[in-house]
């Protein structure tokens, strides 16, 4: 195998590597993402749960949009519908 042949080789590897990390990167990222979604999910279901605290109450606690806290309480009152 020649100089050029052990170079384009070395990039290969290279580029297969940097491929591999991003890939892991992305996933940890993601689970990370999915994680506190679900934890906010959970925390602003609890206080909805508590009949004591307004939207507004909650997004502020939650430090959650609005429309996140409207979607968890409609999906909680789809669950109690069933």
């Amino acid at each position: 195998m020649g100089i050029v042949e052990t170079v384009k080789e070395i990039f290969k590897e290279q580029g297969k590597l940097e491929g591999k990390l991003e890939g892991r990167l992305e996933g940890k990222l993601e689970g990370a993402l999915e994680t506190e979604e679900k934890n906010k999910t959970e925390f602003v279901t609890k206080l909805l749960q508590a009949n004591k605290f307004t939207i507004a109450e909650i997004t502020n606690f939650a430090s959650v949009p609005e429309k996140f806290v409207i979607k968890v309480q409609a999906d909680l009152a789809k669950k109690q519908k069933i």
